[in-house]
């Protein structure tokens, strides 16, 4: 009863470290999975980012457009760069959040849990959208108006 034969101790040692090996490449895998969690949070973070700073320019450069353009009636111009200047306020407003964020998830991203990654992406992935949504409204705007007033004759021919 008190002995045990070689066999067996190299059967016990064997599967030990079979074991070992198994919960080794478990931990392998998951550290792998929150790393690219991490990643898809950083990259959808410089997204949101970057999207918001490229409407933010576009709207501008529309205001700057509505600014010199002459053929366009004093009152019509001003409606329209009061437009533009209200959209910009909410654009800086989204820009400087998105760029809060993003800022956040570059210091921080390192230590993000698999939890923590999960709530950035879902507080992400709607902020994406809102930007989906708005793209290109000033622009369409813009057009519009410009549209309209031609076809009313609201225009001067410099």
């Amino acid at each position: 009863m008190g002995t045990t034969s070689l066999v067996a101790w190299i059967a016990l040692a064997v599967s030990g470290f079979s074991f070992l090996f198994n919960v080794i490449g478990f931990y392998r895998s998951r550290a792998k999975d929150l790393f690219s969690l991490r990643q898809e949070v950083l990259t959808k973070a410089e997204k949101t980012r970057s999207c918001w700073a490229r409407s933010l320019q576009n709207n501008k450069s529309l205001i700057h457009k509505a600014e010199v353009n002459n053929r366009l009636e004093p009152e019509l111009r001003a409606m329209l760069i009061n437009f533009l200047g209200s959209h910009q306020e909410f654009l800086e407003q989204c820009d400087a959040d998105a760029s809060a964020f993003a800022k956040d998830v570059y210091e921080n991203g390192a230590k993000f849990t698999e939890s923590k990654c999960r709530e950035y992406l879902r507080m992400l992935d709607p902020n994406l959208e809102v930007f989906e949504r708005t793209g290109g409204v000033a622009e369409r705007k813009y057009i519009e108006l410009m549209e309209r007033a031609e076809a009313a004759g609201r225009m001067s021919s410099v």
